[in-house]
């Protein structure tokens, strides 16, 4: 069996390429764009980000996020929050354009670049120009960061697609930033409520693309995420749409809507998939769309047993995308037609270390939000090996938890973060609590008396009593005389070299074969045919964040690299 191996490599055997600048396309209203070299050292650090974000917890009143006239049982729509659907409109007159320079092959080998370019609607420039306090250019320098590590994690999905000479890697050929709501007319013009239609974005974006060709940089297929919720048929489910098969002719595009969270690389590259041939699992082909990769029709938190299959693809969808570049004459993505944006500067840091886990929450639900520890600890049917796949984010509106996926690089353990959907052990991972890896929860204040209360103690003040046990093997003494012991630590986690042999080349359901301390057996979840998601009712008990500031010494992945 030919195993797919994700190599961890460290940055300091490597020479990244850094950069003071990068392009951006800044876009005009009728038409055009302006390109701007946007500084990088504009945009905040993550510590910067962890101050930013418990200074506004202190001003964080009830009002604000409305909590105090909030009925915790009403139905709440949570705009990214699963489950969510992905769709594709199938084309007949697919015919490729026509490009005489391009290498001409009847085959699928060789190494495929996808010049791909992204297109940001306003709503998302708007988004982050708030948590950027209106500093455009720094807005701008955060966007590139992270949208540029969304592109390296939408990679290493396209690194399960890796087959005896066949593979497939994106290059960013240009990334465009709608900065005001005239030059974003794809979902400004059609917008209504926070709302778009999917179909119409997808021809309004498709026509835009292609009348203004001859400005654009040379690119295989074009991408619109919009910060809008996307609607297809009246459901609000649906986060995205392309033409299938559609690569090579001008109907390769397609829209996204922004979930704010990994679950965009996903939807992403589920979209390209469409467009380089693939349908959904389960439609024209023998996989089933139960088993949850990146090719299910619908998008969702998977079982245990399928954790990283959300960040794998299906052997259907794998020959389904090689069939569909065997039938193109010419192969447009065989060879590069411009000069891609380089990315490696940006991918010195995982996704998750810049942004910790009450810092994601409050990126994916807004203000107020943070990781639901009380869903990881204390006998709970989670626990935070489970991170990676279901991050549990806390809604202050409504008082309920909702799931997303972590980026790469989320602490879930101590000296361990996720990777693809695993929690994976390495000396790369920050040094934290075992488990504790979010700190205090950000609504407590923590002192050596918050240890007697063992609530408190396991969850809320979790990182502050694990420092009064630190070096020491026996009980700590607090006031009063009374004592704190130390505390059993999980026993499961995946090295390196377990997560090098759990994914096989067909996608095979990974399979560990550490040890988890015994809980209740977690069933498949059925899929749901309403777009409510009806999420944990429990309120996390309030805490105190006190994250462990330190980050590791040396980086973490290998970016991809662009052959010469």
């Amino acid at each position: 069996m030919r195993l797919l191996v994700l190599i961890a490599v460290i940055y300091n055997s490597l020479e990244i390429s850094t950069i003071d600048a990068v392009p951006v396309y800044v876009l005009q209203k009728g038409g055009g764009a302006v390109l701007e070299n946007v500084p990088l050292n504009s945009m905040d650090s993550s510590s910067e980000r962890l101050a930013k974000y418990k200074e506004s917890r202190k001003r964080l009143r009830p009002e604000d996020v409305g909590v105090a006239d909030k009925d915790p049982t009403a139905a709440v729509n949570i705009k990214g929050a699963f489950p969510l659907t992905c769709g594709d409109v199938e084309i007949h007159d697919n015919r490729p354009e026509k490009h005489s320079h391009r290498r001409r092959r009847r085959q699928a080998v060789g190494n495929h670049l996808v010049e791909f370019l992204l297109f940001l609607d306003h709503e998302i420039f708007k988004f982050w120009l708030g948590r950027n306090g209106g500093n455009s250019t720094a807005t701008k320098a955060e966007i590139s960061d992270y949208y540029a590590n969304i592109i390296n994690n939408i990679n290493r999905r396209y690194l399960t697609a890796i087959r005896p000479g066949f593979t497939i890697q994106l290059v960013l050929a240009g990334l465009f930033i709608a900065e005001t709501p005239g030059t974003s007319p794809w979902t400004e013009n059609i917008a209504s409520n926070g709302r778009a239609d999917a179909d119409q974005a997808l021809t309004s974006f498709r026509d835009y693309v292609a009348g203004n060709r001859g400005t654009l940089p040379a690119h295989d297929h074009a991408q619109l995420v919009s910060g809008y919720d996307l609607t297809r048929g009246g459901s609000t489910a649906n986060a995205g749409l392309a033409f299938t098969p559609s690569i090579c002719t001008r109907n390769a595009v397609s829209v996204v809507e922004e979930t704010r969270s990994q679950a965009l690389a996903t939807v992403m590259a589920h979209e390209l998939a469409h467009s380089l041939g693939s349908f959904h699992d389960g439609d024209r082909n023998t996989c089933s769309s139960a088993d949850s990769f990146i090719m299910d029709s619908g998008l969702g938190i998977p079982s245990r047993e399928n954790r990283n299959h959300p960040w794998i693809f299906s052997t259907c969808s794998v020959d389904m995308i090689r069939s569909n570049l065997v039938r193109l004459f010419p192969i447009c993505t065989l060879q590069l037609q411009g000069t891609p944006i380089p990315i490696d500067s940006f991918l010195t840091e995982e996704l998750g270390q810049k942004y910790p886990g009450d810092v994601q929450c409050e990126i994916f639900l807004g203000t107020g939000s943070k990781v639901c520890r009380d869903q990881y600890t204390n006998g709970a049917q989670l626990t935070y090996d489970d991170v990676c796949y279901e991050l549990s984010c806390l809604d202050r509106r409504s008082g309920r938890c909702f799931s997303t996926y972590a980026h790469d690089g989320t602490s879930c353990g101590n000296q361990k973060w996720c990777i693809s959907g695993l929690c994976i052990a390495t000396d790369l991972a920050p040094v934290t609590a075992e488990n504790c890896p979010f700190g205090d929860d950000p609504d407590q204040t923590c002192t050596q008396l918050s240890c007697l209360n063992p609530q408190l103690r396991d969850v809320g003040c979790c990182f502050t009593c694990s420092s009064l046990r630190a070096n020491t093997t026996g009980p700590t003494i607090l006031p009063g005389g009374r004592t704190l012991q130390p505390v059993t630590v999980s026993k499961f986690q995946v090295t390196i070299q377990e997560f090098n042999t759990i994914r096989s080349s067909g996608g095979t359901a990974a399979t560990a074969t550490a040890t988890r301390p015994s809980r209740p057996t977690r069933s498949t979840r059925p899929r749901p045919t309403q777009s409510n998601f009806q999420p944990f009712s429990r309120r996390p008990t309030q805490s105190n964040f006190q994250p462990f500031s330190r980050r590791p010494s040396q980086s973490n992945f290998q970016a991809i690299t662009i052959p010469k």
